[in-house]
């Protein structure tokens, strides 16, 4: 009976490709809780927004707040209007990354962008709004409208560098 060798062409298995296995936490993360949070808060400041409650706390309720400062109610309704809009792009972006649909990660990219715009605009035009009424804004609120900025930059910094690794993961 004739050996037979690993070494003839014949007998030979193709290399097996190795994947590297990318760890998928920050994913889950994100498909399971904060996009879906995200969208549910949105919804709720929209709310808030919408209907005024967001000046419950102040003397008279909203009613009174915008008797006095009539602009604020025109940037209240388009601030909410953008959250329901910016919920819906939550929900969106997620279901797209948990069905690894191809241009999810980027999709992700513009939510993050989106939601940091359209937070630094609403708070551009609060600022505005105020100064016309005489109302300048403390150092404190300035403050946190940068790391507010600040913070939503590095989140889509870090998206971009993790889902930049991944990207050929989201191919359907």
């Amino acid at each position: 009976m004739a050996k037979t060798s690993n070494t003839n062409p014949e007998n030979r298995q193709p290399a097996k490709k190795t994947v590297r296995q990318l760890p998928m936490n920050w994913f889950k993360f994100l498909i399971y809780c904060q996009l879906i949070l995200t969208a549910l808060s949105e919804l709720s400041n929209a709310y808030l927004y919408l209907t005024g409650r967001v000046y419950a706390q102040e003397p008279g309720g909203a009613a009174a707040f915008y008797a006095q400062f009539p602009s604020f109610r025109i940037i209240n309704m388009m601030f909410g209007a953008a959250g329901i809009v910016v919920a819906a792009f939550a929900v969106y972006t997620r279901f797209q990354l948990a069905g690894f649909k191809k241009g999810a990660p980027s999709l992700l990219l513009k939510f993050n962008l989106t939601s940091v715009g359209v937070t630094m605009i609403y708070h551009i035009l609060y600022a505005f709004i105020s100064a016309t009424y005489g109302r300048m804004l403390t150092g404190r609120e300035i403050m946190s409208y940068i790391a507010l900025f600040g913070i939503g930059m590095a989140y889509y910094f870090v998206n971009k560098s993790y889902f930049g690794k991944r990207e050929f993961m989201f191919n359907r």
